[in-house]
């Protein structure tokens, strides 16, 4: 019988973790590692990295970044979710990684930025030139589009959206 949570709607693996899984969390070690190179000109230096956000009809995001400046927060005490988004201004991107399947997963990563600044597909960087050929297409609608090799760990980001103004403020707060 389905489950409403999609999570529990995956085959159960001998091992704990999915081979996608495996793959998100050596991205997400290897951005936590490039984060100053790839966004050279943020000057938000601090950085929180959460996996599988679920946001009510958005769905669940595979990795999610927020990071703020620690300047503006030193400024002030934050009582709610609100108050920090309101005064540290932090940037939020919301990861989809696909080990295949780049197309639904450029719809996911669009529909991450309902609630966050920046959508972005991470694909191996070995099945990044079919998606590539579609450029244009996530260039116009803002998603992302980032390679990753696991064993050297390198990201190559092929393009990456400035963060933008998520779509929907209800859910940020949720996010």
């Amino acid at each position: 019988m389905p489950f409403y949570h999609p999570q529990h709607n995956l085959p159960n693996q001998s091992s704990g973790q999915t081979e996608e899984a495996h793959f998100t969390d050596a991205f997400i070690r290897a951005y936590r590692a490039q984060i100053n190179h790839i966004h050279a000109k943020s000057t938000k230096q601090n950085i929180v990295f959460v996996r599988e956000i679920a946001v009510n009809g958005y769905g669940i995001a595979d990795a999610v970044a927020v990071a703020w400046d620690n300047r503006k927060c030193l400024e002030y005490s934050f009582t709610s979710p609100e108050q920090f988004f309101e005064n540290a201004t932090p940037t939020i991107r919301s990861f989809e990684v696909k080990l295949s399947d780049w197309r639904s997963g450029m719809l996911q990563a669009h529909r991450y930025r309902f609630y966050s600044h920046a959508g972005i597909l991470v694909l191996p960087q070995s099945k990044l030139n079919p998606a590539r050929k579609f450029l244009r297409t996530f260039q116009n609608i803002r998603v992302g589009l980032w390679g990753f090799d696991s064993h050297s760990h390198r990201i190559v980001p092929v393009y990456t959206p400035r963060p933008a103004k998520p779509r929907d403020d209800r859910y940020v707060n949720e996010a």
